[in-house]
């Protein structure tokens, strides 16, 4: 244990430390270099605990205590993308069907539109059907809804 890292315990260290008594002046002496050294680590120790303040910063009080809020941002503008699957079947609706209805026979186009017909046709039927479909479940929930007496009349 080194004496000059703990001053407290610097006393202690010296007081066991033998020295030699042979005069009174010696002693005295020993006495005085013990006594400026303990002084000296005290003074080393109280010096090390001094509190030494600084100028305040004025900054301090005279900026706001929160930071300022970010300028907000310009709004996103959403643009549709660009894709090759939709330019492609534009293409093919625009060019490329008139030019297949051009180069058909007239029994292939009567037979084409033929087709379409049955398939519109198809298509209205399923249409009626849902239609009807709807019809029933609406006069079911208003007969669900009907007391006793009102389906007696």
């Amino acid at each position: 244990m080194n004496p000059i890292l703990f001053p407290h315990t610097f006393l202690l260290y010296r007081a066991l430390q033998p020295f030699n008594l042979t005069s009174l002046a010696r002693h005295e002496s020993e006495v005085a270099k013990h006594h400026a050294e303990l002084s000296a680590a005290k003074r080393a120790e109280v010096q090390v605990r001094k509190f030494k303040a600084t100028e305040f910063d004025k900054a301090i009080v005279e900026k706001p205590t929160t930071p300022l809020k970010p300028e907000p941002k310009a709004v996103t503008v959403a643009h549709a993308p660009s894709l090759r699957v939709v330019e492609r079947q534009e293409h093919y609706l625009r060019q490329v069907i008139p030019a297949k209805m051009a180069r058909l026979t007239l029994a292939e186009r009567q037979r084409m539109e033929e087709r379409q017909r049955e398939i519109e046709a198809e298509e209205a039927r399923e249409a009626e059907y849902l239609r009807q479909q709807q019809e029933e479940q609406r006069r079911y929930e208003a007969m669900e809804k009907m007391s006793v007496q009102e389906l007696r009349k």
